[in-house]
């Protein structure tokens, strides 16, 4: 990295960083020991060094030793969760006396948290650390990391780099009736229970901290990076579009349907997904020119990606043979969302009575080819004939997909001997006398390039539900 001007501001810089062991985090504290000349970099931690190294190793296992090698970390032992972050006198001291720049990247990035959760762990913390850092003597900006989706209770068009008002109810108010009650009547207009969370953490230090050297980066969805620290770091968990890829993936008969944008019929609403390490870049450069207020970055001017596209990204490793099947049930139709209703079978118009009568009679009909295999057929025909012949019936219709062994109950790998399939497919696979062919997939490589020679090995996903996990409450 060819360091500019601007970035030799960092030769006087003492920094504090939060959530060095988080995707972004770890990217910043790489670019600041490494590739800037940083003076100081105060790690908050809240285990022991040991266990942030090997966390670090973990992430970025062939840049630990530059990192280490640098000397630039000091380690601050605290807690995010407490009063003043659990810090003693002594490291309070050393905070005040020596910082110059505080970057907090520390969040927890879960969809599935209560607002209560979301503003314990993304509000609260930001609003107690800005009150620590009025007492830094030798501050010149404070960096918050929150989210281009604060504003995701508006409608579609231009977002500026601006507060909107959700309502008209005051923020502490808001704050105090979440932390009395465990909710609010304005979290169902945000994205997320986080993204309301950072909306309020935004707000409440504007206005509790006005005199404070702020600025609020409002990133879009982080994505693998592009080069530092190194290409297509990140973990899954931090990148959203690659947690979805993969559920998207294994999904055979999904549990979430997904909602076209308005006038559309398909996914043409832009997904904005930016490099992590671009991120860390905007971070750095803003601090070094010591930009203050709301910033955006996002990467929607430079690759506008939409959903549509994102899906056929995933058609590159499916093969062709294979793009006409969907759902077990639902083979006929073509790669996209399968939403939960019956479909009729676009290349018949045969009555669903006359389809069983001539199943009965002949034992077969010109749309059995169609599915994955007969039983997939037949389930069709009794889903369809279920709603056709008892409209009034209270029923619920549960599309699991593979059946796979227990994890639990009745006891662990539970299976009774025919009904997993892949059970029944490793015994084949096991006596196999060379008879059976097995097709794999042309696949993605490791390191993100296709690999354009034919697979050689069986990489695709198969959904296979163990029978004793709930996917709604996501826990056994």
């Amino acid at each position: 990295m060819t360091l500019g001007p601007a970035l030799e501001v960092f030769k006087n810089h003492t920094v504090l960083l939060t959530g060095s062991t988080g995707a972004l985090g770890a990217c910043l504290l790489y670019k600041l020991a490494v590739q800037l000349p940083t003076k100081k970099i105060y790690v908050l931690i809240r285990s022991t060094p040991d266990v942030a190294l090997q966390k670090w190793r973990d992430l970025m296992p062939d840049q630990m030793e530059s990192i280490i090698l640098s000397q630039k970390l000091h380690y601050i032992r605290g807690d995010i969760s407490q009063p003043s972050f659990g810090l003693d006198n002594l490291s309070m001291e050393k905070l005040c006396r020596d910082v110059t720049l505080i970057v907090n990247a520390a969040a927890d990035i879960s969809f599935a948290s209560n607002i209560l959760e979301a503003v314990r762990a993304n509000c609260l913390p930001a609003l107690e650390l800005a009150r620590l850092a009025s007492e830094f003597s030798s501050l010149k900006l404070f960096v918050q990391i929150s989210t281009a989706y604060v504003n995701s209770f508006l409608p579609d068009g231009e977002v500026e780099e601006k507060i909107y008002e959700v309502s008209d109810n005051d923020p502490e108010d808001v704050l105090s009736s979440i932390l009395d009650s465990g909710n609010s009547s304005d979290t169902a207009r945000f994205f997320s229970s986080y993204s309301h969370a950072k909306y309020l953490m935004e707000r409440l230090l504007l206005e509790r901290y006005p005199t404070l050297p702020l600025m609020l980066l409002r990133p879009t969805c982080f994505g693998p990076a592009l080069r530092d620290p190194y290409r297509l770091y990140g973990p899954d968990s931090s990148l959203p579009l690659n947690e979805f890829g993969k559920a998207f993936i294994a999904m055979r008969d999904p549990a979430q349907i997904f909602h076209a944008t308005e006038g559309s019929q398909s996914g043409t609403n832009v997904l904005d997904e930016i490099p992590v390490d671009f991120i860390a870049n905007a971070c750095l450069l803003h601090a070094a020119n010591e930009t203050y207020g709301i910033v955006h970055v996002g990467c929607e001017l430079y690759v506008s990606r939409t959903f549509d596209d994102f899906i056929d990204l995933y058609r590159l490793v499916v093969p062709p043979e294979k793009q006409a099947s969907g759902v077990g049930r639902y083979p006929f139709l073509p790669n996209g969302v399968v939403l939960e209703h019956c479909y009729d079978h676009p290349g018949s118009d045969q009555c669903p009575e006359n389809e069983l009568s001539q199943i009965l009679s002949d034992g077969s009909t010109s749309q059995t080819a169609a599915f994955a295999w007969p039983c997939a057929q037949a389930k069709h025909l009794a889903e369809r004939l279920i709603n056709i012949r008892h409209p009034d019936l209270p029923v619920m219709i549960l599309r699991p997909s593979f059946l796979g062994p227990a994890i639990q109950h009745p006891y662990p790998l539970y299976d009774v001997n025919g009904t997993s399939p892949l059970s029944v497919l490793g015994e084949i696979y096991l006596l196999d006398d060379g008879g059976n062919r097995f097709h794999s997939l042309e696949t993605l490589a490791k390191n993100g390039t296709l690999n354009n020679s034919s697979g050689s090995s069986a990489t695709a996903s198969v959904d296979t539900q163990p029978s004793s996990y709930n996917y709604r409450e996501n826990r056994l």
